[in-house]
This record gives C-alpha cells, structure tokens and sequence, in this order.
C-alpha cells in the first residue's frame, strides 16, 4: 500500500496549502476552494511509491546498524554502544548524499498537474 503524500495548492492569490489526493482545498486568504479529485491516481502512485522507497532505504540502514550493535551492546558491553553510534554517523555521512540527491532527482522530476477551482453554483437570492 503506498502511503498518500500531500499535495501542495497554490491558490491565485498566493495562498498555499496541503491537501490529501481526492481532497477538497478552501484557501484561508480569499475562501477560493479547489478539487483535486483529477489528478491521475496511476501518475500519483508512481511518485508516493518510488518516495516511500527512498524513505525505506534510510530508514533500513539506520535498522540494520541498531540490529547488530544493540545486542552486541549488550553481550559484550556498551563501549559498543559507542562503536555503532560510529558506524552510524559514517552510514549518514557517506549514504546520506546519495539519498539526497534522490530525492531531490524525484522532486525535480514531479509532475505539475493543474487542479480546478471549484464551483459552487450561485448562492445569492
């Protein structure tokens, strides 16, 4: 299951907002709502998918490391404690640019889709 991203709306009149795909948006400058109901849910998966693996991929480094050097902490003493905090800073300093450069490659190449304003019909007497 790919677990939803926010959306960012930008209003005509410089409001922006998140809002979850499907969503109704009112602006809290003008009161404008908008539908993002049109967006293409396929487009949308691709990119809160290939997100998400980018997120797992930090988070299973930081596991695999608490994995070894907790119990090891534990067996043999916490002066390995110390060691896996080591580890781990190398792991950010040496895997942490990479993970950033994709996300930022994902970010760059994020569609722009174009959400309509809603229309609520007349409401005047």
């Amino acid at each position: 299951m790919v677990k939803p991203l926010g959306l960012v709306v930008t209003c005509g009149c410089g409001g922006r907002g998140r809002v979850e795909p499907g969503a109704t948006w009112s602006c809290p400058s003008c009161g404008r709502t908008y539908e993002t109901a049109d967006i293409p849910g396929d487009e949308y998966a691709a990119v809160a998918s290939e997100v998400n693996r980018t997120k797992l991929r930090a988070l299973a480094g930081f596991a695999v490391i608490a994995a070894v050097f907790v119990p090891l902490g534990f067996v043999l003493g916490a002066e390995l404690w110390i060691t896996g905090a080591v580890v781990l800073a190398v792991f950010y300093f040496a895997y942490g640019p990479k993970l950033k450069r994709d996300v930022r490659r994902i970010v760059g190449g994020l569609p722009r889709w174009t959400v309509r304003e809603h229309d609520e019909g007349p409401t005047g007497t």
